[in-house]
């Protein structure tokens, strides 16, 4: 049987506040044009994502990053989980999120500028178990080896597509993150852009496990 890591839970709670006024910046004072995502999407998708990457890794109980390459659509239920708290937003990016209703897959040219791993929901569930592993033992077991694989302080991290607002100034993406069976939550994040830079502005917790 592999040896049993130190798993090293992220608390979400712990983890989003730092998020705010986390940032990719293009360079000092730029004061360029907000693009509106229906010209460069999938460039704004880019730095949202990055944005958001960066600012897990800066955590430091957080070691290796390993992304889920598939997005799915945010689940309306995790929109109305957070509607009231959410009521401010402006120019409503939650429609542009409803609206995208398939599973895409993380940009292969994504480079938030911290090391990033890929593993998908198929590649964890068919991760090897040690022999006699019953079935209430395989889930404890996927994550002995998540870590063995990626460090005691590996956060698994699930992205959903990004719904942008209609003027382009605001992005909302759900953002799941998980070190243990256990050791995880949910949280609809919400970014402004400011000065050609995406920031986190809001979050609201979704589910905690």
């Amino acid at each position: 049987m592999a040896k049993r890591s130190s798993l090293h839970p992220v608390a979400l709670a712990a983890l989003l506040p730092v998020l705010a006024g986390c940032a990719v910046r293009r360079g000092a004072g730029d004061a360029s044009p907000r693009p509106s995502p229906s010209s460069d999407r999938g460039a704004q998708e880019r730095e949202v994502y990055g944005a958001v990457l960066r600012a897990v890794a800066a955590q430091p109980d957080v070691g290796a990053l390993v992304v889920d390459p598939e997005l799915p659509a945010v689940g309306p239920g995790d929109i109305a989980v957070v509607s009231g708290r959410l009521s401010q937003v402006r120019g409503d990016p939650r429609a542009d999120s409803l609206a995208r209703t398939e599973t895409r897959r993380l940009p292969a040219d994504l480079d938030p500028g911290v090391p990033v791993s890929r593993l998908s929901a198929a590649e964890f569930r068919a991760m090897p178990l040690p022999a006699g592993t019953d079935a209430n033992g395989e889930n404890t077991a996927r994550w002995q080896e998540f870590h063995r694989r990626y460090g005691a302080s590996a956060a698994w991290i699930r992205l959903s597509q990004v719904g942008f607002s209609g003027d382009g100034t605001e992005a909302v993406v759900h953002v799941w993150t998980a070190g243990s069976s256990l050791g995880g939550g949910g949280a609809l994040v919400v970014l402004r852009r400011e000065r050609g830079a995406w920031v986190v502005r809001r979050r609201a917790a979704t589910a905690i496990s």
